[in-house]
């Protein structure tokens, strides 16, 4: 919400995502002494012209015959990630999976900076973004224990000069039905040089971004390495999962079990990541760190989502197989005869949230079924969810809460089974107390341990 003046009542309001492609548009085409956007009026003006640009494309492409539903999709994508961000819970995520012990090493050879020190700059610098919109890059940061070296680093992953950006954004600027949904620059380079001659000062237009490069962006810097980090990363996302399981479900009520690899027919298999079982159900878990292609965001209708809904596909029927291997007895866990309710987690939410989507992911399920020799009644007879581990950190309190069985087979759960899944106890269990707290607390002293002192008195406690 802006206001005109402190003494006059007019207000306008707005959203992140539009000033997202404000920004990204003042960088590409601005010239000239104008200063059109200093004043309301003129705020209000260009934000107005942005809305009356994405009316216009999603009426062109629902006349084009690709319908209401299949525009929704990118616009979900474009305006969910804004709306519902503890910022907290994103840089615990990032700090465990990128200082896990097998993949530190590597992204520290990437990067050339320890996660223990991203963390430290990152929370600086985001606080000073948060007041200032300039950052002056000569500051000294030892007070949290980073080196000019290491700080002189961090600004060049993360910074970039106004020519350099601009010719960037002209690369990558569509002018068709995606132009609202085109992959910026600004997510890679948030912090920008305007002046050259004064290489000191950097500017941050957009402080969520800087926050967004420095945690789930610092897996396209090892995507930029010709180290291989694939299996790794993997299994660092798949560890995190486990971290946040044991701090959810309390082990007097739910039991635990990690991987376990198995033989059948001298082949070797590795099991699901994790089981969470209680006296009323058990929850299948198969950790995949893989991210919806951006191009996949831009269109629901075109090559990149149907191949990334294909990689998701080949995950659930994984775990079809190792429902299939556990209820006929092969693996080594222990089926109890109790119902089975997989699920993938995924690190960022891939938003299945239209119909049409939904249907050619469970199309690709059934194929793949089919040429695994599965009964495609596995769909009906165990039905899958996919949640990103943002969704499933809340979601999962509510299943600690109520237990494993009444959640996952309520009535209203085919509303959540691939989107929003923290959203269905308040709807499902109006009646029930369900206290959200903060999770793995313990992260700030891991982060800074020269500092625990401090932080356990700054600490935030109690329920979100």
């Amino acid at each position: 919400m802006v206001r005109a003046s402190p003494g006059n009542p007019r207000s306008f309001k707005f959203y992140v995502w539009e000033l997202h492609i404000l920004c990204r548009e003042i960088l590409l085409h601005a010239e000239g002494n104008s200063d059109a956007l200093s004043t309301f009026d003129g705020l209000v003006k260009y934000i107005n012209y942005i809305r009356e640009l994405t009316k216009g494309i999603s009426e062109r492409t629902i006349d084009s015959g690709d319908g209401a539903l299949q525009a929704l999709f990118p616009l979900v994508h474009q305006q969910a990630r804004w709306q519902h961000s503890l910022d907290e819970a994103r840089i615990f995520r990032a700090f465990h999976i990128y200082s896990d012990h097998n993949l530190a090493n590597i992204f520290e050879n990437v990067t050339g900076i320890s996660m223990v020190d991203m963390c430290a700059l990152s929370l600086t610098i985001g606080g000073i973004t948060k007041k200032h919109v300039d950052i002056n890059t000569s500051q000294d940061y030892s007070v949290v224990g980073v080196t000019p070296k290491v700080r002189d680093t961090f600004f060049n992953m993360t910074a970039k000069t106004i020519d350099g950006i601009r010719h960037e954004l002209a690369e990558k600027q569509k002018y068709d039905e995606s132009w609202a949904y085109t992959w910026n620059p600004l997510e890679a380079w948030p912090l920008i040089n305007l002046d050259v001659s004064s290489s000191s000062k950097l500017w941050c237009p957009l402080p969520e971004l800087l926050l967004r490069r420095i945690t789930e962006g610092l897996f396209y810097d090892l995507g930029k390495s010709k180290e291989q980090f694939g299996e790794q990363y993997g299994r660092a996302f798949e560890r995190y999962v486990g971290k946040v399981l044991l701090d959810i479900f309390p082990s007097n009520r739910f039991e635990i079990c990690g991987e376990q690899s198995y033989k059948v027919r001298n082949q070797n298999k590795h099991g699901v990541d994790w089981i969470v079982s209680d006296s009323t159900g058990i929850m299948f878990i198969e950790c995949k760190a893989r991210r919806l292609l951006h191009e996949a965001k831009e269109s629901a209708n075109g090559k990149a989502l149907k191949q990334s809904l294909e990689n998701l596909a080949d995950a659930v029927v994984q775990l079809y197989k190792n429902i299939d291997d556990a209820v006929s007895r092969r693996s080594k866990w222990p089926w109890n005869g109790f119902p089975i309710y997989p699920f993938v987690v995924t690190y960022e939410d891939w938003y299945l949230s239209t119909p049409h989507v939904v249907n050619y992911l469970i199309k690709c399920v059934q194929c793949k079924l089919d040429s695994a020799n599965l009964p495609r009644g596995l769909i009906e007879e165990n039905p899958f969810f996919v949640t990103s581990i943002a969704e499933l950190e809340r979601a999962g309190q509510a299943i600690s809460h109520l237990g494993i069985g009444r959640f996952c087979a309520c009535r209203e759960i085919s509303m959540y089974r691939y989107f929003h899944l923290s959203g269905l106890a308040p709807v499902a269990f109006p009646g029930e107390k369900i206290t959200y707290r903060r999770l793995l607390q313990e992260s700030w002293v891991e982060m800074f341990p020269h500092l625990k002192h401090l932080l356990d008195k700054l600490r935030p406690a109690g329920p979100l």
